[in-house]
C-alpha cells in the first residue's frame, strides 16, 4: 500500500474513532484533518481541529492521554503489519477564521 493511501486510512478510521471513542462534551467538535505516517510506517502525526477553541487544550490532553487505546482500536481496523504509534498535533488551522476565498457577497 502506498503511502498516500495509508494516509487516508488511517485518517478516516481516526475520524471514526474520535467520532465514538472520545470523550468530549456533546456540542465539541473534534476532527483528523491530516495524517502524515512516516516513510517507515512506525510513526503517524495526526492533525485535528476542535471546535469551539476553549476545548483544544483539554482535547490534547486527553488525546495523548489515551493514545495508546487509540493505537489498539486503529490496529483493529487497519490492514498492516503493526499500527503505528499516534502523535497528536492541533492543526494550525482555525475553524473560526472564515474562509477568503469565498466572498462576503455570496455567503448569504
Amino acid at each position: 500500500m502506498r503511502l498516500e493511501q495509508v494516509n487516508e486510512t488511517i485518517l478516516r478510521q481516526m475520524n471514526e474513532i474520535l467520532l465514538h471513542e472520545l470523550e468530549r462534551p456533546i456540542d465539541v467538535l473534534v476532527t483528523a484533518i491530516k495524517v502524515e505516517v512516516s516513510s517507515d510506517r512506525r510513526m503517524a502525526n495526526v492533525f485535528f481541529e476542535v471546535y469551539p477553541q476553549e476545548f483544544r487544550s483539554s482535547m490534547l490532553r486527553q488525546l495523548n492521554k489515551k493514545k495508546s487505546y487509540f493505537r489498539m482500536l486503529l490496529a483493529k481496523h487497519i490492514k498492516a503489519r503493526y499500527a503505528p504509534d499516534l502523535n497528536f498535533n492541533l492543526s494550525s488551522a482555525s475553524l473560526e477564521e472564515p474562509d477568503k476565498s469565498i466572498p462576503e457577497e455570496s455567503c448569504v
